[in-house]
């Protein structure tokens, strides 16, 4: 069973958000979820980076095998598991990290911030 902190149980967020109330009917509806799923993580998250990436990456997964499979309650493992799989390349690893980068500061670019 996962404890609400633990590193998986928090992994899962963006693909629970990606699921929203109702599943995403077509590809415009799931990229406009990663981006809400990506803006929701937290600048100070220190596994932010791997949150983003992982956002993405349910995303990718989804789009390939139909999205449909986001509702489906093994989906939120299996995209943990490729990504696990994934960051043993160190090369891989370090891909990812930056993508993951390049997620956030898209985020955070596209959040409206307060004038002073």
């Amino acid at each position: 069973m996962l404890s609400p902190g633990s590193a998986r149980c928090q992994a899962g967020l963006g693909v629970r958000l990606l699921r929203g109330r109702n599943s995403p009917g077509n590809t415009d509806d799931l990229l406009a979820r990663v981006a809400l799923a990506v803006v929701a993580i937290s600048p100070d998250d220190p596994q932010g980076k791997r949150r983003a990436f992982r956002v993405y990456l349910g995303s990718v997964l989804a789009r390939e095998f139909g999205v449909h499979l986001i509702n489906d309650p093994g989906f939120d493992e299996l995209v943990g598991r490729v990504q696990d799989s994934m960051e043993v390349n160190p090369e891989l690893r370090a891909a990812m990290d930056r993508a993951g980068d390049l997620l956030l500061q898209a985020a955070s670019s596209s959040v409206s911030r307060p004038s002073r």
